[in-house]
């Protein structure tokens, strides 16, 4: 998500699903200043396989990509597009970051909730079995959470237009939430008046619901993410 104020602050916000990116939406909303018109964030390289169908991308190019991806693709929606320069020196960046244990868990949830066909024809019960079923589908089929199960490191880092972490200017952890907001929002010169807990469900312990084969297949899709955030089982 790009947004600009009346105070012309530049800021890129990479809302992660299940990072308690509903809230800071809300926020950013509640000042008066932004115009939010997307959701989930993905910056994206011309061999993005969703660009036809996730409408809730805001795409971030090169002019020369966005060329080459409108010449290409007839169903673009919402597309936008920054020179990396620009991006890189002129644009306040902040990403949400998560506990992918926590957070994979969290989308299961979310998910029997919704119960939609394709993840009701799995026939799922809230379970560490039925959460070791969804993570091996997930793992035969990355196309079935599509971008939701991929890591944030290589979320924020598509087409190499953020090549370090220290590219983001800040962090906002979800186990933190509160008060990294607040530190975020600071650093911004923006004031707000409280923090909404958008989307807050039943709490549940996570390692309750692991498996050893569903710890190793987190393990093995969000590596970058536990060693570059340093996130621990």
């Amino acid at each position: 998500m790009i947004t600009k104020n009346n105070s012309d602050k530049r800021i890129v916000f990479f809302d992660n699903v299940k990072t308690g990116s509903t809230s800071i939406r809300k926020i950013l909303q509640d000042t008066g200043h932004f115009n939010i018109d997307t959701k989930h964030t993905k910056l994206v390289d011309s061999n993005y396989p969703f660009l036809n169908s996730d409408r809730d991308s805001k795409l971030v190019l090169s002019k020369e990509e966005y060329q080459k991806i409108k010449r290409q693709h007839t169903r673009i929606t919402k597309l936008s597009f920054i020179e990396k320069e620009e991006y890189l020196y002129n644009y306040f960046k902040v990403s949400t970051i998560r506990n992918p244990y926590d957070r994979l868990f969290s989308l299961f949830r979310m998910r029997l909730r919704q119960n939609k066909s394709r993840v009701k024809s799995l026939h799922l019960t809230l379970s560490p079995e039925g959460f070791e079923k969804f993570l091996l589908t997930v793992q035969k089929d990355m196309n079935f959470e599509k971008e939701n199960t991929r890591s944030l490191v290589d979320n924020i880092s598509s087409v190499d237009i953020i090549e370090q972490k220290e590219n983001i200017n800040f962090l906002i952890r979800f186990e933190n939430f509160e008060e990294d907001i607040k530190s975020c929002f600071e650093k911004l010169e923006i004031k707000i008046d409280k923090i909404p807990n958008l989307k807050k469900s039943k709490s549940f312990d996570y390692r309750d619901f692991y498996t050893d084969v569903s710890k190793e297949i987190v393990e093995n899709l969000h590596k970058k993410d536990l060693e570059m955030y340093g996130y621990k089982f």
